[in-house]
């Protein structure tokens, strides 16, 4: 009988790269829909995310070589109210993938709110004395088509505004007249959305109607009490 006896020996297999704490959110404000992918693994693995919706035939692709336990990743450029395929894959430093997770989310039509690129105002006096009228002029234009709401309040103020006018329909010019009265100051602000949803409020401006003309009979009166005042004081005695 023959015996053999050989050296012991210990080793560990190797531990599979596993994925958590994963985030999957749609970034905004930004020209074109944009995700950002965020996970963890409990080693170093290279960081990669597959991507595709229901109307395109391949993946495509996001990959970083480096090999880490924190990873990030913005997928750019994606097609806008899609719902995206995600399946987040890696490789270790041993080369063995991760165990792919999947995970969906729907990008948006629109992210970046309007920007107000005209605010002007005007406050006019239409006819003249005792019967004219006042009205505010609010001209807005914009970057995109939005709808338009103007809150407002006598004097000047930064904030509580206790009026507000219509929503004016989507459109990128926006003209708004608001019933004023003769000689007041006047604070308002553009509240302005486009289609998406997004909301976009302009600095507050502050503008001063400008006071009431004379009437021609006031003007008359004024004239011949100038030049005739004695006669009136003479009356008045």
């Amino acid at each position: 009988m023959n015996n053999f006896n050989s050296d012991q020996y210990n080793f560990n297999t190797p531990i599979k790269p596993i994925a958590t704490d994963i985030t999957v959110q749609n970034i905004e404000n930004v020209d074109l829909p944009t995700i950002l992918v965020e996970y963890k693994t409990n080693i170093k693995a290279t960081t990669r995310v597959n991507f595709k919706h229901a109307e395109e035939g391949t993946p495509h692709h996001f990959l970083t070589e480096e090999k880490i336990t924190e990873h990030k990743a913005e997928l750019k450029g994606l097609d806008p109210a899609k719902e995206y395929i995600l399946t987040i894959l890696g490789t270790d430093e041993n080369g063995i993938e991760l165990e792919p997770i999947e995970q969906k989310i729907t990008t948006k039509s629109d992210s970046r709110p309007p920007e107000v690129t005209i605010n002007r105002a005007v406050g006019k006096v239409l006819g003249r004395g005792a019967s004219s009228q006042a009205n505010l002029y609010v001209k807005i234009e914009t970057n995109e088509a939005t709808k338009l709401k103007i809150k407002y309040t006598k004097g000047a103020s930064v904030s509580g505004f206790d009026q507000s006018t219509g929503e004016d329909p989507l459109n990128t010019y926006h003209l708004i007249t608001i019933p004023a009265e003769v000689g007041q100051m006047y604070s308002y602000k553009a509240e302005v959305v486009d289609e998406a949803g997004n909301l976009t409020n302009s600095k507050v401006s502050t503008i001063i109607v400008e006071d009431a003309k004379s009437s021609a009979s006031e003007i008359i009166i004024g004239t011949t009490t100038k030049q005739f005042g004695w006669l009136s004081e003479i009356w008045n005695k």
